[in-house]
């Protein structure tokens, strides 16, 4: 008799996981998230809309940050990098955002966008900055420089929930680790021959 009653809240269990990929998608995420290649729910892409902090502009195809709204007369695009950073089927989000200075990434903010021990995802960095992955590896989320107009390399490690800044290494420890660039990372885990 015992059976029942679990077989019963398994099935309600995966009843609605199915129906939480069919929600509807806001109609800000689906500006953001166009012509991305992802495998999360509309209800996680949702979420990770929430975390980034983004309005959409008067335009409709481009953003500006909530929190300062004088932004709002000057809107930015956006860069969506879907990734899988070490390997374990769950998706992270990098979004690269602002205002190119010279026409290449400096003045770019990066924001990254984690699953934490708990199952929500959390978003991570938000200022100026580009990022790169150190050592890349399946057994854990990869340590991050963050590239800045400042001197040294800040690096910054996951502790199960965020990313915390680590310690500052110089240019010649830099040199003896493995980086991967964002757009390489994600280009590596969009690719046909990764995702079938």
């Amino acid at each position: 008799m015992k059976k029942i009653p679990s077989l019963l809240l398994v099935c309600l269990l995966a009843f609605s996981m199915a129906f939480a990929q069919y929600e509807k998608r806001s109609s800000e995420a689906n500006v953001l998230f166009t012509d991305v290649k992802t495998q999360l729910s509309n209800n996680e892409l949702n979420e990770i809309y929430d975390l980034t902090g983004f309005a959409l502009a008067k335009n409709g195809t481009q953003f500006y940050l909530k929190d300062e709204p004088e932004t709002a007369e000057a809107p930015f695009d956006v860069t969506v990098y879907p990734l899988d950073l070490n390997y374990d089927g769950i998706e992270e989000m990098a979004f690269e955002y602002g205002h190119a200075t010279d026409g290449r990434k400096a003045g770019l903010s990066t924001l990254l966008c984690v699953r934490d021990m708990e199952g929500r995802y959390r978003a991570n960095f938000g200022f100026k900055g580009t990022i790169v992955f150190l050592n890349i590896n399946p057994l854990t989320l990869p340590d991050i420089l963050v590239r800045q107009s400042s001197f040294g390399y800040p690096i910054w490690r996951w502790n199960g929930d965020n990313y915390l800044e680590h310690k500052t290494i110089d240019s010649k420890v830099l040199r003896r680790m493995h980086v991967t660039y964002l757009a390489n990372a994600s280009k590596a885990y969009t690719a046909p021959s990764v995702r079938e």
